[in-house]
Parts: structure tokens; sequence; C-alpha cells
């Protein structure tokens, strides 16, 4: 892909008619549509490249090395592309003298779509870029040109830029256990490994969040049109240091979305039991509290997993050891830990 322009394969942009001009000529009656024309800087030919993913849904090809003659739809843009980016956004590509790709095809950035040229109403090879937003989501190729049912933004801006594309996340949740949480989610547009944030609650109120990248492929997912199809996730959870009782469970896309669950009467919870302390009994810590007796203040914290090293319960704490060997002997207590942290 040419790191200097999104638009040309191997040149600068050198815009030839900015957008303004095209304002005020559309509205004098001299011009049909809004854009901006570009040339490659110098020598002014150049392959044509798209300029983010998109599928494109129309191709008009049959134009070759002339100027000043409309399509069969009696537009003037000669040869050009349409490509759709999101469910409203298109970009337009006019003039080309050749065209490499078919209605349908989906396209990466930096793909050749077509090459420079003079077709339709054209004095002199250039592109004639457009970026158009629809009114409403674009179900058909019949009417894309009807500009009544969109409006024109200018693209100068975005020549090097991304598009003004707003995502759309949906998703479910498909199962949860005690161990993790799974699903799809997708921002309905590209293939962007996105993250599913789990999040625990317990009384409304946010306890722990987990957090998983949603690339797993899912052959469903591929045949609804969901992207490549590598949006599912299955994202590990943790209750090992959380409190014995029941929690609400619920996943959150990246723009703050709560997904449902694909059926409605999947469980929505999960339940922590409650904990029982008996002598050899192992715990996860993540950063907690010890203390070196029953009494006094805490001499820092503790990562890993650990074990109990006997009972009872003084003061509402409990003696740690570090290793199962050591459970129940003399001297090898590593720590007294609240029993509500564990």
């Amino acid at each position: 892909m040419n790191t200097k322009s999104r638009i040309l394969e191997t040149g600068d942009n050198q815009i030839s008619y900015p957008y303004n001009l095209h304002v005020s000529n559309k509205k004098n009656g001299r011009g049909w549509a809004l854009g901006i024309d570009i040339v490659k800087y110098k020598s002014q030919i150049d392959y044509i490249t798209a300029h983010s993913l998109g599928t494109v849904i129309k191709c008009v090809d049959y134009l070759s090395g002339t100027n000043g003659v409309p399509d069969r739809e009696g537009m003037g843009y000669g040869n050009y592309i349409i490509l759709r980016h999101s469910d409203t956004l298109c970009t337009v590509y006019a003039h080309l003298e050749k065209v490499y790709v078919k209605e349908g095809d989906t396209v990466m950035p930096g793909t050749r779509i077509g090459l420079m040229g003079n077709t339709g109403s054209s004095r002199g090879a250039h592109l004639h870029l457009e970026l158009r937003d629809y009114k409403s989501p674009i179900k058909t190729s019949s009417s894309l040109n009807n500009e009544q049912l969109f409006t024109w933004l200018d693209p100068t801006r975005y020549i090097n830029a991304s598009l003004p594309i707003c995502k759309k996340y949906s998703g479910f949740i498909d199962s949860i256990s005690t161990s993790g949480v799974s699903g799809w989610l997708w921002n309905g547009i590209d293939d962007v490994a996105e993250y599913a944030t789990v999040r625990l609650l317990r009384l409304g109120k946010v306890v722990k969040t987990f957090s998983g990248k949603a690339s797993a492929y899912r052959s469903d997912l591929a045949v609804s049109g969901k992207g490549n199809g590598h949006h599912a996730y299955d994202v590990r959870i943790d209750l090992s240091t959380l409190p014995s009782g029941t929690y609400t469970v619920d996943v959150i896309a990246p723009d703050g979305t709560v997904l449902g669950y694909s059926t409605p009467d999947s469980p929505h919870t999960i339940t922590v039991p409650t904990r029982v302390f008996s002598p050899g009994s192992a715990f996860r810590l993540s950063s907690v509290p010890v203390y070196n007796a029953e009494t006094g203040p805490s001499i820092g914290t503790r990562s890993g997993t650990y074990y109990i090293h006997s009972l009872p319960i003084s003061n509402g704490r409990i003696r740690m050891t570090n290793l199962r060997s050591r459970v129940g002997k003399p001297g090898q207590v590593s720590f007294w830990v609240e029993a509500g942290k564990l």
C-alpha cells in the first residue's frame, strides 16, 4: 500500500479541482456531482486503489479512451466504481480507463481497483473521487445515484485519513460458566479483532471485569455475513478471589453496547459457592493484604496460590502457607490473611 496516498498506487495526491469549485459549478448548473479531482503529482496517471476496506456495489467498465460520452444510465462518470464501507458510507471512483474488480468483490485498503482515465464527461485524465453518506442502509444498486437518497461529504480531509465511519456493534453471549464466557462480537464494518469485556455485577455494581479478543473463527458467523467470521470470543474468568454469592454476568462492546443473550432462557448469573475452610484447602490470591499475626497492621500484599496452614480462624484471620507439604507443620506459616478475602 502506498504510504503517500490511500488512493493512488504509486504517487502523491494532487488535487486538480477542489470540492468548493464542484459545489459552485453545481449551484450554477455546470456540474452534477460533488467531489474532488485528483491526479498523480507531476506524472498525472496512476493506478487507483481502494481507500478503505469495502465491498464493490457498482461497476461500469465498458467505455474506453473516450470523453464526453455518458454511460448507459445517462451519467457522466464514464467507467466508475462505488465501494460501500459501512451501511451508509460509500466512495466513488470515476472516469477510469480500466476497472479491475467486479460487483460483490470485497477489497482491502490499497487493493488495485482501476486505472485513471478520461472516460465520461472528462477533460483530461484524472480521478473524480466522491464520498457519499446515504440516508438509510444501502440495499440495492438500482438507485445509488439518486441524490435525494444521500448527502455528499467533502472527501478532502479523508484523502489520507480514516473515513468517518460509525461502528455499530452487535453480538451475543452464548454461554457462561465458572471458568469463562463465550459468544461473538462484531463492529459491523471490518475484521478488526475487537475486545469483549465481561462484567460481574452484584446489587447492580460492577465487582470485577475480564477482557478478551473476539477473534476466533465460527463458520456460522461467516455464513451469516459477519465479516470473515473471526469474531467469536471465549473470555476466561477467575472467581477465586470473589466472596461467595450470586453475580450477574454481562458483556460490553468497546462503545459501551451491552450484548444480549442468544436465547432468552439462558442463565444470566454465576454463583460462587460458600468457601469451606480446612487445612490444605488451596486459594488463589490476587494482591490480597497479609499480616504477621491475627492482629496488627498489614505487611504487604501477596498474589499466587496458597494453602490454609491450620485452624481456627482468629480475629477474622487465618494462617496460610505457600506449599501443600507445609500444611500443619510448626514454623511453616507464611502469613495470616482475612478469611473474607479468600
